[in-house]
């Protein structure tokens, strides 16, 4: 008989306590209490006006923690998402920082050079010259930087047309023509000969006409229609000194498999963030993330919140074009045109700058600096801005992102890297005077003038918040958006699924029941089978239970309708331990052993079949959950969790309860 029998029923003792002190907010379901305590301080936020969380609680409530056990999904009901990861996007936000490393490099270089941009619609560069000795020097500069991913060719996926002179209609009428005639049919099986057209663009200035192209393998066959077509009012145009780089399609690979996995990562770190439980978050396809979100009540908002790129820019104002106040009334009445609501939204964005094609320059775009409308409890566009579509500086150079408060306003201030610096210090140098934009994923958050050139490499970022305690809020997220990187691309929901609350409800009683009939019949068994003896495997049951509970609501772990089937598993092999060491120790009783050695005796003899059989189920939990996903990784988990609480149940504190009848109670018949 062990001596130290009475700390481990206390201990044991204890820790019951413990669980059912922590559990009781669990299962009398103070969480609801608790959320709409929480949502009406933030709702008086929002008003201006401050609660107290505390106040709005029953006094009852306050005397336990506020830990519950983690429902997953299935149980509590939630979101499922799927996001569309845009991979080509990602291609041209590639093409557009090694763009901007070639202008800077070319002018370091003294190679003269008209205009480098990245193509619209398309990840291709773009690189015109003066004269054909420039070219070449660009053309092996450009090889020695980037020739072993990018090809380097004069003829690009490019055509050109210029309005003829005798032509009575207007560029603008003319290109709009063009454009119903072809972008509207491009995907028609009936009109093979443009299917490779991404984009068309109008140089009202000098009355000419773009086309863009996915590859330059069709540049003939492409003009020859387009000349049968408008052939009256057009004539081809001659591409000289260009030079078109554009990456190898292995590198393009390269770039979607690293693009699809930094896009997993990223938002991995943002829901974790934002606390949901146990998210699942996984690759669906070659372009697709797939994301269960349990107990999420607000799934727009944190979709909206995942979808948040990140994407810094920094971009020239273009007021040199038109006013302000003219840009406003075109802005208005294209969206009475298009009959848009003045809601703030990438589509309605896109959609004006469609319809302005021609009416803005074709190097600019409309960007939007948006308010919130506390009424209608929406964003509106607010001030459109018309912006070179040129990206001064990205956040690829951002160094470091914190929140600053000057004279009680919160604000984001950044610092760039070595490389940024020179860009930013490069374009403020040259800009003196005009203004800068700071785009967050395409919103316009200020737009200051530069007053001097900034050569340190810091910015600001102001923000628009009725209180200062929102303003502080949202510095931060910004912040740790912009310190976890940001999303390589665009994310686009094409799936979303709601699990109702009320299924969850229906699976937790019934899961609830399964326990308590698996256990009811357990616990009948073991008493007319065992009587006194199964009384206590009866009370090692139930404290196993209360240890499974709280160890997962300890480490956090939610629980799925699989675990309620890992609790159950866990119940039976509990009592197969419990049987095993009674018939061990009836076996020594009937050879005429006392008490006290037949309990030391069927307790030894016993070890090593209960210890074989929990070892190497625990192993096959370990590998469930190594290698399975959601569903049985939540088994698993419970599973693992079971047998470790049954060791310790089934032998530790049925052994205690026994060495206690013995050395404190003295009894000499065990009922069996």
């Amino acid at each position: 008989m062990t001596p130290n029998w009475r700390f481990r029923i206390f201990s044991f003792l204890i820790v019951s306590i413990l669980a059912i002190y922590l559990l009781i907010p669990s299962i009398l379901n103070f969480g609801e209490q608790i959320d709409a305590a929480e949502t009406k301080v933030e709702k008086a936020a929002l008003e201006g006006k401050k609660l107290n969380k505390d106040d709005l609680l029953p006094a009852y409530i306050k005397l336990f923690p506020d830990i519950r056990v983690k429902l997953a999904l299935d149980l509590q009901g939630g979101v499922y998402v799927e996001l569309d990861v845009e991979l080509d996007a990602a291609l041209r936000q590639r093409s557009q920082v090694v763009a901007l490393r070639l202008e800077n490099d070319f002018e370091q270089q003294k190679i003269a050079f008209e205009k480098v941009s990245v193509l619209p619609k398309s990840p291709a560069i773009s690189l015109s010259f003066k004269d054909n000795k420039q070219l070449e020097a660009a053309k092996k500069r450009a090889n020695e930087l980037y020739g072993d991913f990018w090809s380097l060719n004069e003829t690009g996926p490019i055509l050109k047309f210029q309005l003829k002179d005798e032509t009575t209609q207007s560029v603008q009428e003319l290109f709009e023509k063009i454009r119903q005639s072809y972008q509207s049919t491009q995907n028609d099986e009936n009109n093979k000969q443009l299917r490779n057209l991404l984009d068309i663009q109008v140089f009202a200035e000098s009355k000419q006409i773009q086309f863009t192209f996915s590859n330059s393998d069709r540049n003939s066959s492409n003009q020859e229609q387009i000349l049968a077509d408008f052939g009256n009012e057009l004539q081809s145009v001659e591409i000289k000194n260009h030079l078109f780089i554009q990456q190898q399609p292995e590198y393009q690979e390269v770039i979607k498999q690293d693009t699809l996995a930094q896009a997993v990562e990223t938002v991995r770190r943002r829901i974790d963030r934002f606390g949901v439980v146990e998210p699942t978050i996984q690759q669906v396809g070659t372009n697709r993330i797939a994301i269960a979100m349990p107990g999420e009540k607000d799934p727009d908002k944190l979709i909206e919140k995942i979808k948040q790129a990140g994407k810094l820019e920094f971009k020239l104002v273009d007021s040199s074009s038109i006013k302000q106040q003219e840009l406003e009334t075109l802005v208005n009445s294209t969206l009475e045109e298009l009959k848009l609501k003045d809601v703030y939204s990438d589509s309605n964005i896109k959609k004006i700058n469609e319809k302005l094609k021609g009416k803005i320059p074709a190097d600019s775009e409309i960007a939007f600096q948006s308010t919130y409308d506390t009424v209608k409890k929406r964003r509106s566009l607010g001030t459109p801005y018309l912006l070179k579509s040129k990206v001064q500086v990205s956040g690829v150079n951002l160094a470091n992102a914190s929140v600053n408060v000057d004279l009680n306003e919160p604000y984001v201030s950044l610092s760039f890297n070595e490389e940024g610096k020179e860009a930013f210090a490069k374009v403020t140098r040259e800009n003196v005077g005009k203004n800068l934009a700071i785009l967050l994923d395409g919103e316009v958050r200020s737009a200051p003038q530069i007053q001097t050139a900034i050569e340190n490499g810091e910015a600001k970022i102001t923000l628009n918040q009725s209180s200062y305690e929102l303003a502080n809020q949202e510095a931060k997220e910004l912040v740790a958006v912009l310190k976890e990187g940001s999303l390589p691309t665009t994310l686009t929901p094409s799936n979303k699924r709601y699990i109702g609350p009320s299924l969850g409800e229906v699976s937790i009683q019934k899961g609830v029941n399964a326990i308590l009939f698996a256990a009811a019949i357990v616990f009948l068994f073991m008493l007319l089978w065992y009587r006194k003896a199964g009384l206590i495997a009866d009370i090692a049951l139930l404290v196993n239970v209360l240890l499974i509970f709280l160890i997962l609501l300890l480490v956090g772990r939610s629980l799925s309708l699989a675990g309620f089937a890992g609790i159950v598993l866990t119940i039976g092999m509990a009592v197969d331990a419990n049987i095993i060491i009674l018939e061990r120790i009836k076996e020594e009783l009937a050879e005429g052993k006392s008490v006290k050695a037949a309990i030391e005796a069927g307790y030894g003899n016993a070890m090593s079949a209960i210890v074989d059989a929990n070892l190497t189920t625990f192993l096959a939990g370990v590998v469930l959950y190594q290698f399975g996903r959601d569903t049985i990784q939540g088994f698993a988990i419970t599973l693992m969790v079971g047998i470790v609480t049954t060791l310790l149940t089934a032998v530790v504190f049925t052994r205690a309860i026994y060495d206690y009848l013995i050395m404190q109670k003295g009894i000499k018949k065990l009922s069996l």
